[in-house]
């Protein structure tokens, strides 16, 4: 993965920071007593998780630029996929 997924990922995780620590602000609850910010509050773990599963891909996939791991080039489907909308 490139450069740009590690910065994208390292915003994320700091959203979802952001999220979980006003949601705690406004209060959670529990599961049997939900308060009004638990669903911010898992939307925000949830964001959370997917952004540190982004981040430590990033550092251990080998692509290069434009290409993922299944070798698909992103590049070339954008470019016929605009052309086709033209």
């Amino acid at each position: 993965m490139q450069k740009s997924d590690r910065i994208a990922a390292v915003f994320f995780l700091a959203l979802s920071l952001f999220i979980c620590q006003q949601s705690t602000v406004i209060g959670v609850g529990g599961l049997h007593r939900p308060g009004p910010g638990l669903m911010s509050f898992g939307a925000g773990m949830g964001i959370g998780v997917l952004a540190l599963t982004v981040l430590v891909l990033s550092f251990f996939s080998k692509t290069g630029p434009g290409e993922s791991e299944m070798g698909i080039c992103w590049k070339e489907v954008t470019r016929s996929g605009s052309q086709r909308i033209y």
